[in-house]
């Protein structure tokens, strides 16, 4: 149903569908309400005289009416009563047994496979949480229990001089003791979401899963585009200024800048040529060439 108005913003309503004086935008802004709850109350004033012409012009039979569709409309429906059911299941896995709202919904979905996608599944769950003053929080991971070798590994890795390891056994340990992802995550001062990737590796793989670093993919094309950048800015450097056509006895970042951008029509930010300069320095600068030690002075190295 629209959106509640007053019974003086109704009154007002059925007065100019009477009068067959029906103007949604200047309704609207005359009563400070949506468009879309004018419509909606038009078309409601259209099924009161369809089903009850002769009633039209009573404005207490139309508020009868209309308190009837409400309270029609909140009645939950057979599927509302179904998710209701639902909502309960998925409630009490992710409470109690470690799971999340996309497991859940991938449960129903193979269950129902015309039912609700996935945000719809979860804007109806939290409204039903909400509805029943319910609460999951946030997903507390848990670790029953760890094999015993594996235990002295960890325990082992975590008196170990190799910080990755450290890092890892801190993490699985402390998550057995039950202690916060926040909390361990400013311990070994690693992201929330890192912390949560090494857990599910654990979980799917156990200790084999921690001991392999996922390598990330970088795009062959990007790599290729950056090697040609940086050949440009060194070819571009061992040369002067002038003979780019600008008046200046060394180079600035500015400078680069516009030249590489005139020569090649590809923009190249002052935080890249930086970069560059600072990682290849000693490659491209050659001893004698003190405008470009002058450029390199410009640069705050790492």
């Amino acid at each position: 149903m629209a959106n509640r108005i007053s019974l003086k913003k109704l009154r007002v309503l059925h007065g100019l569908f009477i009068k067959s004086e029906i103007n949604i935008s200047g309704t609207a802004r005359a009563l400070k309400s949506s468009k879309i709850t004018i419509r909606k109350y038009f078309s409601v004033l259209r099924l009161f005289k369809t089903q009850f012409p002769d009633d039209i012009n009573h404005f207490n039979r139309f508020i009868s009416f209309l308190k009837k569709l409400n309270k029609d409309s909140e009645r939950p429906s057979e599927q509302q009563t179904r998710m209701s059911s639902i909502f309960q299941q998925v409630h009490d896995s992710i409470v109690n047994s470690n799971s999340n709202r996309k497991i859940e919904w991938e449960k129903f979905i193979t269950k129902f496979p015309d039912g609700y996608r996935y945000t719809q599944f979860t804007y109806l769950f939290s409204k039903w949480l909400n509805e029943n003053n319910l609460n999951i929080g946030t997903k507390r991971w848990k670790i029953k229990s760890i094999p015993e070798e594996d235990l002295i590994t960890l325990n082992r890795w975590r008196l170990s001089t190799d910080r990755r390891k450290w890092e890892k056994s801190v993490v699985v340990l402390d998550v057995l003791n039950g202690e916060p992802i926040s909390r361990t995550a400013f311990k070994v001062e690693r992201s929330r979401r890192k912390i949560k990737e090494w857990l599910k590796s654990f979980e799917k793989e156990g200790l084999k899963g921690l001991q392999t670093d996922k390598k990330k993919k970088v795009n062959k094309k990007i790599i290729k585009n950056i090697e040609t950048k940086k050949s440009n800015l060194v070819k571009m450097i061992h040369e002067t200024p002038k003979n780019f056509g600008i008046n200046r006895a060394s180079w600035s970042l500015e400078t680069l800048k516009y030249a590489y951008k005139q020569t090649y029509g590809i923009t190249i930010s002052n935080s890249m040529i930086s970069e560059y300069i600072n990682r290849y320095r000693r490659l491209v600068i050659p001893p004698k060439c003190s405008w470009i030690n002058e450029l390199v002075h410009l640069v705050p190295f790492f």
